[in-house]
């Protein structure tokens, strides 16, 4: 039995689905042209929502997972101390000899360390990952801090 779409043209399936019958005809632009902003956030939020699970799928595959032990081992390989480093401070926050702080930018909870001298593995600084990435300068302008 073929799928059931509802013709609303407001949800994020029949926004899709009118996507898609634009892109066959050639006219992405005019149809982008006539969403207003509320059909364009339903469309970006449905989008999002399949690329995760898409993401979520293909991660699993086994020729990702050892593709990606591949790129781990290289890692490890090509910066020792690095690997030492994180290795040591993850076992002492394990151990309950070092403990997660606040983003000292904003104060955020969910944090990521970062090693300034990778010799001292339990001297970190830690950032929420947006400050994080602004920090090393790997930030896109558009990003949301």
């Amino acid at each position: 039995m073929p799928r059931q779409f509802c013709s609303c043209g407001d949800c994020g399936v029949c926004l899709s689905r009118r996507y898609l019958q634009a892109w066959t005809a050639g006219a992405v632009d005019a149809f982008y042209a006539s969403l207003t902003d509320e059909q364009m956030a339903t469309l970006s939020a449905r989008r999002a929502a399949v690329g995760r699970k898409v993401d979520a799928k293909r991660a699993g595959t086994p020729k990702r997972s050892a593709s990606l032990a591949r790129s781990s081992v290289r890692q490890r390989e090509r910066n020792p101390e690095k690997y030492k480093a994180r290795t040591a401070l993850n076992n002492a926050i394990r151990d309950g000899r070092a403990f997660k702080e606040p983003c000292q930018v904003c104060g955020a909870e969910k944090v990521e360390a970062h090693h300034p001298d990778y010799s001292k593995p339990l001297e970190v600084l830690w950032f929420c990952r947006p400050h994080h990435k602004a920090h090393h300068g790997h930030l896109r302008p558009d990003y949301p801090l």
